[in-house]
């Protein structure tokens, strides 16, 4: 594992580390099968970051300010608590991988459909009615 990766799986973490926002040339974040609550606006000091994956924790929300990582190719927010994402993630024009399964969303933000470079969109085991038209169209 490289140094531009950091992997905290399965640390019972509650909060991410105040020492994970000063290693600023980080590509790759693993946080997965932890008990983190909310996502702090510091980790946008991680401008590098390609791959951020925060797979089984108990995410409620996602702050707007996460969606200024403009480098983001890879974002896991499955088996969490999200009940919704802000518009502002159509800001992420590298994004290729989605991963929002198993949460509590009953929609999904139109701007998703403005992610040109998005290859893969995983939405199982949440509570949509219906996908926005800019998703269909994609398909």
């Amino acid at each position: 594992m490289s140094s531009k990766t950091l992997d905290l799986t399965g640390h019972k973490l509650k909060l991410i580390p105040d020492e994970v926002f000063k290693q600023t040339d980080l590509e790759e974040l693993w946080l997965d099968n932890n008990q983190i609550n909310e996502i702090p606006a510091s980790l946008t000091q991680l401008i590098r970051l390609k791959r951020f994956s925060i797979y089984k924790n108990k995410l409620k929300t996602i702050p707007e300010e996460f969606f200024r990582l403009s480098e983001l190719e890879s974002i896991n927010f499955s088996v969490n608590r999200l009940s919704s994402l802000p518009e502002s993630v159509g800001n992420l024009f590298h994004l290729q991988v989605l991963d929002l399964n198993h949460n509590a969303l009953a929609e999904i933000p139109t701007s998703v459909g403005r992610l040109k470079n998005l290859r893969f969109l995983y939405l199982a085991g949440n509570c949509f009615q219906m996908l926005p038209q800019e998703l269909e169209k994609r398909s």
